[in-house]
């Protein structure tokens, strides 16, 4: 017995809305003060996405900006006793070091190429002297 008492609030519950109840269910959703707040942060949060990115562009492309940047630079750099001079110096140091590194790869690279060279003919005569 209690089963089928089970089963009939089941299928109570199951009963589809009545068109009354689903408008009413419409006006309560759209009308919701919460939703209404949900969409203002997703409008907004869609305006930082798309507008952002612009902005940033268009500002640091501005010559204004370039400009502005350009003497802070130049003047954080007297201040730290970075000259002109200096950072050609500085350059042409930077640039004979990695002429030096490159060099000293290529060496390297050529005496393992040699080595590998050596292992492959010591292989190929032993194998020569054993007939394999």
């Amino acid at each position: 017995m209690r089963l089928r008492l089970d089963q009939t609030k089941l299928m109570e519950r199951r009963k589809a809305p009545t068109p009354q109840q689903l408008e009413a269910l419409r006006k309560l959703k759209l009308n919701s003060p919460r939703l209404n707040f949900r969409f203002k942060i997703e409008v907004f949060r869609f305006c930082i996405y798309v507008f952002f990115p612009v902005a940033c562009v268009w500002a640091f492309n501005s010559p204004f900006f370039e400009e502005k940047s350009q003497e802070f630079f130049e003047d954080f750099g007297l201040q730290f006793g970075r000259t002109p001079e200096s950072i050609r110096r500085h350059s042409e140091e930077m640039k004979k070091f990695k002429d030096e590194w490159s060099e000293t790869k290529q060496r390297e690279d050529h005496a393992k190429l040699l080595r590998e060279q050596m292992e492959f003919e010591s292989a190929r005569r032993f194998r020569e002297k054993h007939g394999i």
